[in-house]
């Protein structure tokens, strides 16, 4: 029998992989900024390309925003600001007042700018080792973060949206959950969120200079964040937790207390209705003459670019080297390739507004209570654009109406199945925002001596007609920083 051989060989596969022009990169990027970030980028662009003759910008009316209504008044609490600040461009033509522009863009750039969210987990995805793909993971992921930084949104979900596979996305969370500040983000249960903590404060053992519980208490901890955690929510069950565990009711305690120092929401310092001091709606919701609502743009709020078409004349110019030439049809190029991604961007998010708000008609007119299940694939659909373009075209806007400012967000939420209904589709599903309400709605008006069980008010939405179950009631109290029954009637006594 011959041995085998070793060697090389040569062998020929297709592979289809997808790649971005810069003038694709460019346009993402530009959508998915909100308009300040946008006009900044725009004057950045401008100081160094001589292409662009003048930036126009917008004449900004400063909203005070409206608390994100994901249920609870209570999550935040603003103070009516009866003031609105308006900041309007002096002209750049001959004749303008160079003084008076100059002022203007001191009292605009003086502003607080606070570091959001987003941008301070984008910020943290710019420094990682990602690859381009897990870098699309990962933005999906941040921009699918709840106001307490829980994920909103499943991985397979993630999966579905990005294309990317599920053991990938998975792999991109748990580097999120655990490496990026502050610690907890992206949990997907309350349970998890406080695991994630107790991971990081694990890690701060044998660290110069920075004190850390014991490794046996932060072990128990996460056990108990683990196994018990209705036992922890519950209170006073320290002796049945140490049952269960095979621990000592004194370790229970200590455990218990290290978890009670934790943050319950990691994220709070970032919360953008208490850092963001005003937003900027992009588009208008006004009936039009048949009584329907629709979406304008507010074309005149956001900057645009005026080319300096002088320098075309150099082209044809003999007297211009060839270096200089090839100078000036670059900056022509990025000039031209700026003012197409604007206009990109006005076109995706009018049409996404027009999407969400034709898809919206009854919230418009009668609250909440009608918000209607309306996921990113439902609008990428309809306008013909992918899921994470569309993801990119709500972050950070606004769209006022004469209910209220809402962020796009607000809008795209999950549904649940109307008792003695089909398919769940949108006639026969409500918004989990509307029974978010509902369940703060029924907190309101309890008796506080006799609080309502998480069971209690899952049998009272079933009656009302709402197919959903307890621990889906519990996930929704939590999201909107209920206390459990026993919390509440250990407060009011």
């Amino acid at each position: 029998m011959p041995a085998p051989s070793l060697g090389l060989s040569q062998s020929q596969r297709q592979k289809q992989t997808m790649s971005m022009s810069p003038q694709q990169r460019q346009s993402l990027d530009i959508l998915q900024l909100p308009l300040a970030e946008l006009e900044q980028r725009i004057r950045e662009e401008a100081q160094t390309n001589p292409a662009i003759e003048e930036v126009v910008a917008p004449s900004i009316e400063l909203d005070a925003p409206t608390i994100d209504r994901d249920g609870i008044e209570a999550e935040a609490e603003i103070a009516e600001n009866d003031d609105d600040f308006q900041f309007h461009d002096a002209p750049t033509h001959s004749g303008g007042d160079p003084d008076a522009e100059e002022r203007r863009r001191y009292m605009f750039e003086s502003l607080r700018q606070p570091v959001s969210l987003e941008q301070h987990l984008r910020s943290q995805i710019a420094t990682s080792d990602f690859t381009p793909e897990e870098i699309s993971i990962a933005e999906t992921i941040i921009a699918n973060l709840s106001s307490t930084g829980m994920l909103a949104v499943t991985v397979g979900e993630i999966a579905e949206v990005t294309g990317a596979p599920l053991a990938k996305v998975e792999r991109v969370l748990e580097t999120i959950q655990r490496t990026f500040d502050p610690p907890g983000l992206a949990a997907r249960s309350a349970s998890e969120r406080l695991v994630l903590q107790l991971r990081a404060i694990a890690t701060l053992q044998g660290a110069a200079d920075i004190p850390a519980p014991p490794a046996p208490v932060i072990a128990l901890a996460e056990r108990i964040a683990s196994e018990c955690i209705d036992d922890l929510a519950a209170g006073g069950r320290e002796s049945a937790i140490a049952s269960k565990l095979g621990a000592s009711r004194a370790e229970v305690i200590d455990a218990i207390a290290l978890i009670r120092s934790l943050n319950p929401n990691p994220v709070a310092e970032f919360d953008p209705v208490a850092t963001e001091d005003y937003v900027v709606p992009e588009v208008e919701v006004v009936r039009d003459r048949t009584g329907r609502w629709v979406a304008q743009l507010n074309a005149d709020m956001v900057p645009r670019v005026v080319i300096n078409e002088n320098m075309r004349e150099y082209l044809d110019d003999s007297a211009v080297s060839a270096e200089d030439k090839g100078y000036i049809r670059s900056h022509l190029r990025e000039a031209e390739m700026l003012a197409h991604s604007l206009d990109q961007r006005a076109d995706t998010i009018l049409k996404v507004s027009q999407t969400i708000v034709e898809m919206q008609q009854d919230f418009f007119t009668h609250g909440v209570s009608r918000l209607k299940p309306m996921t990113l694939a439902d609008v990428a659909t309809k306008i013909g654009r992918h899921e994470t373009t569309v993801s990119r075209a709500v972050s950070g806007k606004y769209l006022r109406s004469p209910v209220g400012i809402f962020e796009f967000k607000y809008f795209f939420s999950a549904g649940l199945r109307k008792t003695g209904g089909g398919s769940g589709d949108g006639a026969e599903a409500v918004s989990n925002r509307a029974v978010m309400e509902k369940i703060a709605a029924i907190v309101k008006g309890e008796d506080s001596n006799k609080p309502y069980s998480d069971q209690a008010i899952t049998d009272m939405l079933v009656r009302s007609g709402v197919d959903i179950k307890r621990r889906t009631v519990a996930k929704y109290r939590e999201s909107l920083h209920i206390p459990t029954a026993a919390h509440r009637r250990r407060a009011t006594t």
